[in-house]
């Protein structure tokens, strides 16, 4: 006969625990999912501002020349000119 700590009983008590996981696991996955808390498709993320700027130049509102310099400042790229400071008193 087989005792607590001492053979298949133990094992057949693990077994069980493993398929517990893995079913509450699939579970959270599908529940997740089906909230939207999982994206299927990550996106690069647009920062407000920079989207702001490209709609603006859809619109027409600034040259290509304003939103290449703009974009540049916006996201940081070497070479593009320092934002201007802010004004006195603001």
């Amino acid at each position: 006969m087989w005792t607590w700590g001492m053979g298949p009983p133990l094992w057949g008590l693990i077994g069980i625990l493993v398929w517990l996981v893995v079913w509450i696991a699939i579970i959270w996955f599908a529940v997740s999912l089906l909230r939207g808390d999982i994206e299927r498709h990550p996106r690069r993320r647009t920062p407000p501002a920079l989207a702001i700027l490209e709609e603006r130049y859809a619109r027409g509102e600034v040259s290509r020349e304003e939103f290449l310099e703009r974009r540049a400042v916006l996201l940081g790229h070497p070479g593009a000119p320092p934002p201007a400071p802010p004004a006195p008193g603001a």
